[in-house]
């Protein structure tokens, strides 16, 4: 997910507290504890929460597991595995599943320039969610991700023009899921080498709505919200830096743009001397007892792709189908943060109110540990 982390020294962006507006001093947190994956098969540890309910007794989470390949020792593999818990998050176990399973490709080579280079496909920051209001009960599970292949030797690099939101359905998270299918691109989508590759993206956003989207140059970091009105989809806007909101139906024919939840502007008032934010990346929609919140890792621009992300930020969202923050002098209302280790590429949060121990779940990478890919529990919950 790993939610945008193919950035940080030689990984690339993996694509990329209460009070009112503004923020100028740390929130004082529960001591946060590193969540154990049980049984996961990646050697270089585990990204990008998506954990959902079952609305019976299981809590599921989709998450990325980051494998080295075998024949490039710099490459790294992101597959999507799903993890389950059955007391309400104290434990979660991998549940032997790998969703993007029927559609993986073996390592390959491409000629760039004079070099012949291997490359990847990636299954990141996958979306699980549950949709109890689809009267289909074999496609009552979802999930989203950003599919974009990535090169390796000398500089492990990301293609994003070579990459799509994906989209398959199953009837329970360890069951069979369905064919791939494409369903969002931005401006950067390559369709001549991309189209023949389970076809045409069935939305280009850069093109299919309004010209507000034009800019986006490629979208990824999926978030999810299902309603009985249909499927609230926020996207991470690279390009324009921006969080843009779609509704869509429960089988993703169609789909409208709603307008944008953050955009860059939002970002330099949440600053802090150590932690600070120049736009947001890796959205996340949660709905609890009393509110819909919008979380949001807040990214530090680096040199070149060599951003940052920097904790996590909630804002409250005051009106979901326009698409509208909580706002106060103009500013979103901050409603908590996470922070990850100092110093750390940390953020990319998931959450769900039914996990009663875990809270927020963000991720970390550390670049000198083994693994280099971790999940934290932050015991922080939202009202």
């Amino acid at each position: 997910m790993l939610r945008c982390i193919i950035t940080f020294l030689l990984i690339l962006l993996l694509v990329y507290g209460c009070g009112g507006g503004g923020d100028s001093h740390d929130d004082t947190s529960p001591t946060a504890v590193e969540l154990q994956m049980i049984a996961t098969p990646g050697d270089d540890g585990v990204f990008d929460p998506a954990p959902a309910w079952d609305s019976a007794s299981t809590l599921w989470m989709s998450h990325s597991s980051v494998n080295w390949s075998n024949d490039d020792p710099l490459l790294s593999q992101v597959h999507t595995r799903i993890a389950m818990s059955q007391d309400g998050g104290a434990n979660w176990v991998d549940a032997g599943v790998d969703p993007n399973r029927s559609h993986l490709l073996s390592d390959f080579q491409v000629t760039v320039g004079t070099d012949t280079i291997w490359a990847t496909w990636r299954f990141e920051v996958s979306r699980l969610f549950h949709d109890p209001y689809d009267s289909d009960a074999n496609r009552r599970w979802k999930m989203l991700w950003h599919r974009v292949v990535a090169i390796g030797n000398p500089a492990p690099t990301p293609l994003f023009q070579n990459s799509w939101i994906g989209y398959s359905s199953a009837a329970s998270p360890d069951g069979t899921w369905s064919d791939e299918r494409k369903l969002f691109t931005g401006s950067l989508y390559n369709s001549a080498d991309m189209d023949p590759i389970i076809g045409p993206p069935e939305f280009p956003l850069d093109t299919a709505f309004s010209p507000d989207l034009g800019g986006c140059t490629v979208y990824t970091e999926p978030a999810v919200l299902a309603r009985n009105e249909g499927i609230y989809i926020g996207l991470q806007c690279t390009g324009e830096r921006k969080i843009v909101l779609l509704l869509c139906d429960r089988g993703f024919a169609n789909c409208t743009y709603l307008g944008d939840l953050l955009t860059a502007d939002d970002a330099a008032a949440f600053s802090l001397s150590h932690h600070p934010v120049d736009f947001y990346a890796a959205p996340e929609l949660v709905d609890t007892s009393t509110a819909t919140y919008l979380i949001v890792t807040g990214v530090e621009d680096g040199d070149g792709a060599d951003n940052r992300y920097n904790g996590c930020l909630v804002f409250r969202i005051s009106d979901l189908a326009n698409a509208v923050v909580e706002r106060s002098a103009g500013l979103p209302v901050l409603v908590t943060r996470v922070n990850g280790s100092s110093g750390s590429f940390n953020g990319a949060c998931g959450y769900d109110q039914n996990d009663s121990v875990d809270g927020i779940i963000y991720s970390e990478f550390t670049p000198d540990s083994t693994p280099r890919f971790h999940l934290f529990s932050s015991q922080i919950k939202l009202p």
